[in-house]
């Protein structure tokens, strides 16, 4: 069934994708130096969110032994992925000859290979199972498609709900 083969490619790509992990989603058509300075700013910033939600941590194993200290050390800093969306709420679907053309730029970047996904999800509520726990990565304008309410059936109970849920998933912008 199509939502046994969904579920399965859902939990196979959340296993992929660590929880705390930045995901940056976009059509990438042509992937810019914009995404790439904005996946570093947006990385900048959650390392400095975690090392200060760690303020406290650091305090108390200051006075604890050496081997407390490496049990509650500060987290190593968040992988950044870049979501292709094989679907837009806006744009339509990408062809596959697209998509592995789009794919593509992410092997040859001034910064190396970056790490790219692809997904089906055209709404951030399908994105928050696809990575739970993450922290998506947003430009402006799609920061003002989050809170627009035509993207919840033209309702703001419903864009209220979808937000709780994106909370409850554990899912964060930055």
């Amino acid at each position: 069934s199509s939502s046994s083969s969904s579920s399965s490619s859902s939990s196979s790509l959340s296993m992929m994708i660590p929880r705390g992990s930045l995901v940056l989603p976009g059509s990438f058509n042509p992937l810019h130096k914009g995404h790439i300075e904005l996946s570093k700013a947006a990385l900048r910033a959650v390392t400095a969110w975690n090392n200060h939600a760690h303020a406290d941590e650091k305090i108390i194993i200051k006075k604890n032994s050496d081997a407390e200290k490496k049990k509650s050390a500060t987290p190593p800093p968040p992988m950044v992925f870049y979501e292709i969306s094989v679907q837009n709420a806006d744009k339509g679907s990408v062809a596959f000859m697209d998509l592995e053309k789009r794919r593509q730029q992410f092997c040859n970047t001034s910064e190396g290979p970056l790490p790219c996904v692809f997904s089906t999800a055209k709404l951030f509520a399908e994105k928050a199972s696809l990575f739970p726990g993450c922290w998506f990565v947003l430009g402006a304008d799609t920061a003002i498609r989050v809170v627009n309410p035509k993207y919840y059936g033209d309702s703001k109970s419903n864009m209220h709900k979808a937000l709780r849920a994106l909370s409850d998933a554990g899912v964060k912008f930055v």
